[in-house]
């Protein structure tokens, strides 16, 4: 089969202005920037999935380390567990029956203190078990299990010194893991992050340390003499005072603190989250380093006094992807470099290609839309008057659709004066060659929408018509050189 092209679309250049490095034209920078856990309540609270269902491929089967210590029961729900929250505890409505009111609040921490202080051992460490519940939004039982020293996993752990609580940066599961490579385009990732206790609540735990030093978990610090399990002497103790007050509901007022003051779900989330808490796709996004969640948060009494055995900068909590300014500035003006030599060449569809490739990677970083088949498939989509762009990068049925997101004016200004007047260039080349493109591609660049064409494309050499542009057929350009994501 002969060429579909005449010499003259693979050799002629476009009277077009020489303004081709995006980069300099647009910052890509901006992006869209129930716990139940009650472990005695479990048949309502959590859903499993096993990986012995027959019918699982080999993608369904996970793995889960399994405490060799635990009973057969703990280690089925800690390996199966998923924790949701319901509609209701999303709202974070301060007076939810499932939750201590403001008032009940206050009375808690005036018990919280005055239990600390008593002169009874017993009374004292419930008062501070009830202090690590709210601290790391946990009901009784799970402060019971959280472990002593070892390894740093997802559940807190309290130190060998007994000074602090530590465990993983909370992250989305699944979420984005960077290799070797990558790492060096992001931001660092923190090793842990650690809770410091109050002083008083670290004096009770290492006064009651057993003298053998053999405490594996922090249940192993409650005295036998004592009797009755920490549950029911919680229930003893605070029933009198709060009559609502149950070990879930310690639990809950964390989440509602921290949302009242940052009024931010994902980071509520993440905060206050369990290793196998099912979290939402916005947590997904965000990235918070020790600097930016103290100011986010106002101040550290909320969520007590968190830190890092790293650096204040690294990435502490949400998204792993938080990419470094530098090199990822670098590799969008090589690109751009790239697309301006291709525009002073004689090949017309590697120019092509090149800029739209380009200018689908500035929109994509522009909005925090995901590389999607054609992500921004219509002129329709597009407000160049006001600078909104409808993406459409999520659909799921009726449950959900796409959404409008405000873009850079410069990149909107951008499209409107450049990428439109070379749409209509473009129709002339492929008048007598592809006829029906060639219109499409005039109305387009009239602002009219293609019924039979995405708004961004490729050109085909083989068969002398448009491709889909996808995250793999922008690798396959070889403009840029970045081993992140495109989303």
């Amino acid at each position: 089969m002969g060429d579909p092209y005449p010499s003259s679309i693979t050799s002629r250049n476009f009277d077009l202005p020489d303004q081709f490095e995006l980069d300099k034209v647009v910052d890509p920078f901006i992006f869209a920037s129930i716990e139940l856990e009650d472990d005695e309540d479990i048949d309502e609270e959590f859903s499993s999935r096993s990986s012995a269902d027959p019918d699982a491929s080999e993608e369904d089967v996970l793995s889960s380390n399994a405490d060799k210590n635990d009973s057969p029961e703990q280690q089925r729900i800690k390996a199966t567990g998923i924790l949701f929250q319901s509609y209701e505890a999303i709202q974070y409505l301060r007076w939810s029956w499932d939750k201590l009111n403001p008032h009940e609040i206050r009375q808690l921490n005036g018990w919280i203190g005055a239990g600390l202080k008593s002169p009874d051992p017993k009374t004292q460490f419930i008062a501070a078990l009830a202090n690590i519940c709210v601290l790391t939004s946990g009901s009784i039982q799970r402060v019971m299990d959280y472990a002593i020293g070892g390894k740093t996993l997802g559940e807190w752990a309290l130190d060998k010194n007994f000074k602090s609580l530590v465990r993983l940066p909370p992250r989305r599961t699944p979420g984005w893991v960077p290799d070797d490579e990558a790492e060096k385009w992001i931001t660092p990732l923190a090793k842990n992050q650690r809770l410091l206790l109050p002083e008083n609540v670290v004096s009770i735990l290492k006064a009651n340390k057993p003298g053998s030093g053999s405490a594996r978990k922090i249940q192993d610090l409650w005295k036998r003499s004592w009797g009755e399990k920490p549950k029911s002497v919680f229930y003893q103790e605070l029933t009198d005072v709060i009559p609502r007050a149950t070990p879930m509901k310690l639990g809950n007022v964390q989440p509602q603190l921290i949302y009242e003051e940052c009024q931010n779900g994902a980071l509520t989330r993440l905060i206050t989250s369990h290793p196998n808490t099912a979290m939402p796709g916005a947590c997904a996004y965000t990235s918070w380093n020790l600097n930016g969640l103290n100011n986010t948060l106002g101040h550290k009494s909320i969520v007590g006094s968190i830190s890092t055995d790293g650096k204040d900068s690294e990435n502490i909590l949400g998204s792993s992807l938080a990419p470094l300014d530098p090199p990822l500035r670098s590799a969008i003006a090589k690109a751009g470099k790239i697309v301006a030599s291709l525009h002073a060449g004689d090949d017309v569809i590697a120019f092509h290609n090149a800029f739209s490739g380009h200018l689908s990677v500035a929109l994509l970083a522009a909005t925090a839309g995901r590389p999607v088949g054609d992500p921004f498939e219509s002129i329709a989509y597009f407000d160049f008057e006001h600078d909104f762009v409808y993406v459409n990068d999520k659909e799921s049925g009726n449950y959900r659709k796409g959404r409008l997101v405000p873009f850079p004016a410069a990149l909107s200004q951008f499209i409107k004066k450049h990428y439109l007047p070379y749409l209509k260039v473009l129709a002339g080349l492929y008048a007598g060659i592809n006829d029906q493109m060639a219109v499409e591609l005039r109305l387009m660049s009239e602002g009219q929408p293609s019924k039979f064409m995405p708004f961004l494309f490729f050109l085909s050499k083989e068969t002398a018509n448009w491709t889909s542009i996808s995250e793999e057929t922008i690798k396959k350009l070889g403009i840029f050189h970045c081993p992140l994501p495109l989303n």
